[in-house]
């Protein structure tokens, strides 16, 4: 996939991801942490998961490293669903003391 970062293969990826649901998303994110997805595929295709994997980006949300958690809040905006875990991810942050900008 790095070398096809063309909008029609970035769809036919997310496509297959979409479908295949949470172990694809988790194999999205392990490729991530491997380094074997560079910083701006890994943003596309975190964007291609709907509901079933709100809880999985709930939890990437409270990552340490804060690019991987602006991913997983971007996740659960573009839900736009409700989620008991996403709504612990947000009240965890800001329990914390993080905010919800990403870098500036």
């Amino acid at each position: 996939m790095r070398a096809h970062h063309s909008a029609q293969h970035l769809q036919a990826y997310g496509d297959v991801l979409s479908r295949i649901g949470p172990p694809a998303f988790d194999a999205v994110l392990a490729a991530a942490r491997d380094g074997e997805v560079d910083g701006w595929l890994r943003g596309r295709l975190l964007r291609v998961f709907d509901e079933r994997c709100a809880g999985q980006y709930a939890a990437l949300a409270l990552d340490p490293d804060q690019w991987l958690a602006n991913g997983g809040f971007q996740g659960l905006l573009g839900l736009r669903v409700d989620s008991e875990a996403g709504v612990r991810a947000l009240v965890e942050k800001a329990g914390r003391g993080g905010d919800f900008y990403g870098a500036r």
